[in-house]
């Protein structure tokens, strides 16, 4: 008995130190390969006992947990992920960094890869080029890295996702594309093949561009994505783009629509540093064709705006990569109905720092037949878009709406200014400089850009008074009545007219074209103390053509005022 006693526990203690020692050893690393039939790697039987490896050691079924952390090789069915090779590891440039994470239905990882290319054709080197998942939940970078002859390769990015591609250097314009991985499980070199420019469908567009280039363009604020119409052949020589012999009309579309008319804003940020003079002499702002449907108070003429409409019109940022154009008065709107059109545009070639010239949308047509090239031969007068084979631009040119949308103009519409104008206040003064004044102070500027109230359509820049105090603009019309009363004065009777009978003076714009000077010849047109009242004449209009307002009635004191008569008290 004793001896049976002490020959169990020795089984015991061997038993419980082999088990130990089967626990403490390391999963292995040789996975069983598929049999024959293409079945999976053997799995534990229902009774839990161990399979016989091929060497005849036995596995614990306890390890199957472990093994499954483990990747598989592909069946025969290749129904499992494909894993890039020890050598195309090796001959990645960079390892993605971060994780794919927040979704359980990234199942699939692939290689993408790709190569940059210029305008001309030829593979770039020292190309940045970084990638990332731009999904929501799904969180993948892939580390920058720099294109060797013109090539990239980026492993492990999730199947399925949209990816972005971004790829810079200095001095090029930068390019963007977004794509969605395929799977690849047989391991097809080209599936996923990204290429930006070059001969591929579709990759010329992404071509980095050595030439500068607009990437932003703003009006008043109010971003562009898309340049609309083109406008109407107008006659003309031809210029870098032709763009000079085209305005927009009534019936052109809007890039963008609706702009504030308070302004002339431009703000243009370009792809590197530029030649700031080129730019400043290159850019154009043209009005519609002359439309009185629009423009019931018509200027007569078509018109452009430039560098030379006032004196400092050019701000730039400190890199010379972003300017404002900014006029200092309103363009012209219309006060209802049509918006009215202008277009932005460039004259002659603008340069980079180092004198590089931008390409035209034209010069990025290959020839007549492909896509259609601008002729001024193939053009009738007030025709619409026209081009040979009856092609519209293609993309190229100064501006870069998106990767795919470029032009060399942005039509833009002003939104419509139908606003009355109205008289705010007066101010009279006695004897200042050696002349009597009255300044008239309106609620909205009296001149915009190339057209002034019709009232103050004149280069006489003068005026007279009648008996009854009529105030006539020479060359002009009629601008109101004015009157003068005494200081104790406390109704409309009290004003007379006569002291102004055959008076004269001139006139100018002031406060932003917001305010009318008047300045009497002489002295004796009143004192101060006296109270002088002006009447807006009723037929009196803004350059849009809205009528001045006559609303809001006051007979505070029993003198009648409104947003077209006031009154005020001589000052000194």
């Amino acid at each position: 008995m004793l001896t049976k006693k002490i020959l169990s526990t020795t089984l015991t203690l061997a038993l419980t130190a082999s088990v130990a020692m089967l626990a403490g050893c390391p999963t292995p690393t040789n996975v069983p390969t598929p049999s024959d039939s293409g079945s999976a790697s053997p799995s534990p039987s229902d009774s839990g006992s161990a399979s016989p490896s091929s060497s005849g050691s036995a596995s614990a079924s306890a390890s199957a947990s472990a093994s499954a952390s483990t990747s598989v090789s592909p069946s025969a069915s290749g129904s499992t992920s494909a894993t890039p090779s020890a050598s195309q590891s090796a001959s990645q440039s960079s390892q993605p960094s971060g994780q794919t994470g927040g979704t359980s239905d990234i199942k699939e990882k692939a290689t993408f890869n790709g190569t940059v290319y210029d305008t001309d054709g030829s593979v770039l080197d020292g190309v940045t080029v970084s990638a990332k998942s731009i999904d929501a939940g799904v969180t993948w970078v892939g580390e920058a890295q720099q294109t060797a002859n013109g090539a990239y390769v980026f492993q492990n990015a999730p199947v399925g996702v949209r990816i972005q591609i971004d790829a810079s250097k200095p001095g090029y314009a930068s390019r963007s594309q977004t794509v969605v991985l395929k799977s690849n499980l047989t391991g097809n070199p080209t599936a996923n093949t990204y290429d930006f420019g070059g001969t591929a469908a579709n990759a010329a567009q992404y071509a980095l561009q050595d030439e500068p280039e607009v990437v932003t363009l703003k009006v008043n604020g109010k971003e562009a994505t898309t340049p609309g119409g083109i406008g109407k052949y107008v006659g003309g020589g031809a210029d870098a783009s032709q763009n000079l012999s085209y305005r927009p009309d009534a019936a052109t579309t809007a890039g963008v629509s609706g702009v504030d008319n308070s302004k002339l804003d431009v703000e243009l940020t370009f792809s590197e540093a530029m030649d700031t003079q080129s730019v400043q002499d290159a850019i154009k702002v043209m009005s519609m064709m002359n439309d009185t449907s629009v423009f019931p108070v018509g200027v007569g003429k078509e018109f452009t705006i430039d560098s030379t409409i006032n004196s400092a019109p050019f701000t730039w940022s400190n890199d010379n990569k972003t300017v404002l154009f900014s006029a200092g008065r309103p363009l012209l709107a219309d006060d209802s109905g049509t918006e009215a059109r202008y277009k932005i545009t460039f004259g002659t070639k603008f340069k980079d720092a180092g004198g590089k010239e931008a390409k035209s949308a034209t010069e990025r047509l290959s020839s007549a037949t492909a896509g259609g090239v601008l002729s001024d031969t193939t053009q009738t007068t007030g025709s619409s878009n026209q081009f040979v084979n009856g092609q519209n631009i293609t993309p190229g040119g100064f501006i870069k709406f998106n990767t795919s949308n470029r032009a060399d103009y942005l039509t833009f519409s002003l939104k419509n200014d139908d606003v009355d104008p109205a008289l705010d206040t007066i101010q009279a003064r006695d004897n200042l400089d050696g002349t009597d004044r009255v300044t008239l102070n309106f609620s909205k500027p009296l001149e915009v850009l190339i057209k002034k109230a019709p009232v103050v359509v004149t280069s006489s820049s003068t005026f007279t008074t009648a008996a009854d105090g009529t105030v006539s603009i020479t060359g002009g019309g009629v601008l109101g009545k004015i009157s003068k009363a005494p200081t104790n004065a406390v109704s409309d009777s009290d004003f007379t007219s006569a002291a102004f009978a055959g008076k004269t003076g001139g006139f100018e714009l002031i406060n932003s074209s917001k305010s009318l000077l008047l300045k009497f010849s002489d002295t004796s047109t009143f004192t101060a103390g006296e109270k002088v009242r002006f009447i807006v004449d009723s037929n009196f209009t803004d350059p849009a053509g809205n009528t001045i307002s006559t609303n809001n009635s006051n007979t505070s004191g029993g003198i009648t005022q409104d947003n077209h008569i006031k009154v005020s008290t001589v000052t000194f």
